[in-house]
């Protein structure tokens, strides 16, 4: 490990470092005192939020530059590069700094300081000779041990990684070989076998805290107290993210089974049957005489008709039941689970609020309590991904509040079905803490729900199948599910602040036969738990459902899918199936956009775009920027695959549509961090709601989905993702987004932990 790097660049955690990287690897490092690190790399274009000319003298000051100097010799940077300071339009504590280099035909590049929060800039001291020479030395260090101011191979993230792979028995050569050569056959042996012995969980917290210590800040300062129980947040949250990323690999390459010998299907496999069954929905298009642009599920024609005629008509005279049986086929769970099927007569309400949102989820607990306080027997079925309880720091304190209300609800006599998901609700001992000698729950936030005598709490795991990975993603709260009140509120948030103030998403408010509709879904999983889990006496058998009378004009369906060998994969089939029931536009709107089924030959989500735009449609994907996504270890991957589908699909020739990207930009107050909302709609009737990422984690977990027609319904979401859109940067070509993603790697430099994690275990596996 101490053989020192040849090459043109130094080697960083498994990433050779450019000379145009060292540049601002060197110009961040200095300036770590006074800025966010590592600075926002904003590619080769200049900024719209950049000023036209230079900084002014006053300018200069709020920064903490001085106008007297050259920027250079206040930055420290190196030379062969030109450097101007250029103000920021929008945010006083900001600048940007164009490097353009002396050699010509190579590209400037530009990026933005950010003052740190409590830092007086304009009494902040630029950095010393001395702290120059340091920098410098780090680099010349990182070329010779392959990480940043490591004085020694055993203080490098290879070093560390190494130590703590060898009580796993990885041979550290195995580790060279993956991140130098890139050769990962050594090291997916080494996964295979810990995988079998019960340790991949072990292995992946490990490996995490080895390559980033909690003691050390992801810019790779000393943290405080404070910030070193952040940080094991953050390396829990990067365990789960590298367990779920093995583990699918594993299993989609068929290295390893469940207990009873069942292989999931390879991604070859997953995506053809994923593509052919989307095909079969658009053959619908020659059979009901549709037009590419118009919606599949209802004729224009139909309805022309009848309005030149002045003859007054219902939805039902030009709705295509047909293809509404056809998409109800394609999105069947496999066999065994309920069979889902479009009913009419629905009440549906979008809640983009959050604080709405989450008013509107207390408010029907307590509509529930006053009814069994006035002797009626109510039912109440909850199911989260998490139930935070306060980790991370949730200022709003969302999850005591429910906890305390499902409580009260519980102590009324209500009847609580619970389920959880069992690996994030154990991780945190404040939401769930065991008893180790007879796994009894003993304490934390959810205890007292936990042992109510009217509550019944599952901890979604399919630990008896051999898949300990799988987990539950799904996200409702179902009240009176069989009963002719039936309600439900469902969504992509989670229990957290983060969620409802913090961060951009969406629920629905559902009455009518669709909810009952979302309780057989749920019964659907709560009975496949209870039997794998071998407790007889939680499964729900032959449920008595009262007909529900007419809520509203809405027709919906509701569906979910089951992570194993059988899955149908409905969910990701119902995601991407928007693409061929849309009308002339299509809007696609998630957290992630990733290649849902990596390593196999052909791309349902590529092929389902290409469809919709030969078709003459626009199709609108609207996601995370590199600024807002809460996982930055995928930001590069999504910035290339969103310039691969750009390349793929507008070079078209026969394109008669187009592809449009919206990137979600940053901003202060409610909604301005991540983009979390799965939604997706189109320019009439159609409305889709889901838990499922487009992301390959799916395979591990339990999603549900459900489909709307409703032009209100519509029109309404419409107007909530216009503004989204409004705030989000537009690309239809790819040479910016690829130009980002590079800058994003080299922003990754200065960060040798995620380089060598991402270079072990990618996300294209």
């Amino acid at each position: 490990m101490a053989e020192k790097i040849t090459g043109t660049g130094s080697v960083i955690g498994g990433h050779t470092v450019t000379q145009s990287e060292t540049a601002q690897l060197l110009v961040g490092l200095n300036m770590k005192d006074r800025y966010i690190m590592p600075p926002q790399n904003m590619g080769s274009s200049k900024p719209d939020d950049a000023s036209g000319g230079l900084m002014q003298k006053d300018a200069f000051k709020a920064v903490g530059l001085n106008p007297n100097q050259t920027v250079r010799d206040q930055l420290g940077g190196p030379s062969g590069y030109d450097y101007k300071a250029h103000a920021s339009k929008s945010d006083p504590r900001s600048f940007y700094l164009e490097m353009t280099p002396e050699n010509p035909g190579h590209q400037a590049t530009w990026l933005k300081f950010t003052g740190k929060p409590g830092v007086d800039l304009k009494k902040a001291p630029p950095p010393t000779t001395e702290q120059i020479q340091k920098t410098q030395q780090s680099m010349d260090k990182a070329s010779m041990y392959g990480d940043l101011n490591a004085a020694s191979p055993e203080d490098t993230t290879i070093g560390r990684l190494s130590n703590a792979m060898k009580d796993y028995g990885v041979d550290p050569t195995h580790l060279e070989v993956a991140l130098k050569i890139g050769d990962r056959s050594l090291i997916g042996a080494d996964m295979v076998r810990i995988y079998n012995e019960g340790q991949l969980h072990d292995f992946s917290a490990a490996s995490v805290n080895a390559a980033l210590p909690i003691t050390k800040n992801q810019d790779g300062s000393v943290a405080s107290s404070q910030q070193i129980e952040m940080n094991k947040v953050r390396n829990e949250m990067m365990a789960d993210n590298l367990y779920s990323t093995i583990l699918s690999e594993l299993l989609l390459n068929q290295k390893i089974c469940t207990k009873d010998g069942q292989y999931y299907k390879t991604p070859d496999q997953v995506a053809t049957e994923v593509n052919d069954k989307l095909l079969q929905l658009n053959a619908m298009r020659a059979v009901v005489n549709a037009s590419g642009i118009e919606p599949l599920y209802y004729s224009e024609a139909k309805q022309m008709e009848l309005f030149s005629k002045g003859t007054p008509y219902k939805r039902d005279d030009i709705v295509r039941k047909d293809v509404l049986v056809k998409f109800a086929e394609i999105v069947t769970p496999e066999p065994g689970l309920t069979k889902p099927e479009f009913t009419w007569g629905n009440s549906v309400e979008f809640m983009p609020n959050g604080s709405a949102a989450f008013t509107e989820r207390i408010t029907e607990i307590d509509n529930l309590i006053a009814q069994v306080k006035a002797g009626k027997k109510i039912t109440y079925d909850y199911t989260i991904w998490k139930h935070y309880a306060n980790k991370p720091v949730d200022q709003y304190q969302l999850g005591p509040k429910l906890e305390r209300k499902l409580f009260e609800l519980a102590n009324a006599g209500g009847d609580i079905h619970m389920t959880v998901d069992r690996t994030v609700a154990f991780r945190d001992p404040g939401v769930i803490m065991l008893n180790p000698s007879n796994g009894q729950v003993v304490g934390g936030l959810l205890a007292q729900l936990a042992t109510h005598p009217r509550v019944k709490l599952c901890f979604f795991n399919n630990d008896e199948r051999g898949t300990s990975g799988d987990s539950n993603h799904s996200k409702s709260a179902i009240c009176n599910g069989y009963s002719a009140d039936a309600a439900a509120i469902v969504g992509g948030r989670n229990i957290h602040g983060d969620y409802y103030y913090g961060w951009v998403d969406g629920e629905f408010k559902i009455k009518g036969k669709l909810a009952q509709s979302l309780q057989r879904a749920q019964d659907d999983m709560w009975n496949q738990q209870a039997k794998m889990h071998n407790h007889p006496e939680l499964i729900r058998a032959n449920p008595v459902n009262i007909e529900p009378g007419k809520q509203g004009d809405v027709i919906a369906l509701a569906t979910h899918d089951l992570p194993g060998p059988t899955s149908k994969f409905n969910g990701l089939i119902g995601l991407l199936a928007s693409l061929e029931m849309s009308g002339f536009e299509c809007t696609l709107i998630q957290a992630y956009v990733l290649p849902p089924v990596p390593g196999a030959m052909i791309d349902p989500t590529l092929e389902a775009i290409k469809r919709a735009v030969r078709q003459g449609k626009i199709v609108n994907i609207v996601t995370n920027s590199a600024q807002t996504i809460d996982t930055p270890q995928i930001s590069s991957a999504i910035l290339k695959y969103a310039a691969h589908l750009l390349d793929e699909v507008n070079g078209m020739p026969d394109a008669k549509g187009s592809l449009r990207i919206y990137m979600k930009k940053k901003w202060d107050g409610d909604g301005g961090a991540t983009l979390h909302a799965k939604i997706s709609f189109d320019n009439r009737w159609y409305v889709s709601d889901t838990s499922n990422n487009l992301h390959a984690n799916g395979f591990l977990q339990h999603e549900g989905q459900r489909y709307y027609l409703d032009d209100e319904l519509n029109e309404s979401v419409r107007t909530w993702a216009t503004k989204l859109m409004d705030n989000s940067e537009i690309f239809t070509s790819s040479s910016k987004l690829k130009a980002m993603a590079e800058a994003t790697d080299t922003a990754n430099a200065a960060n040798p932990a995620l380089n060598a994690l991402i270079t072990l275990f990618p996300y294209q596996m």
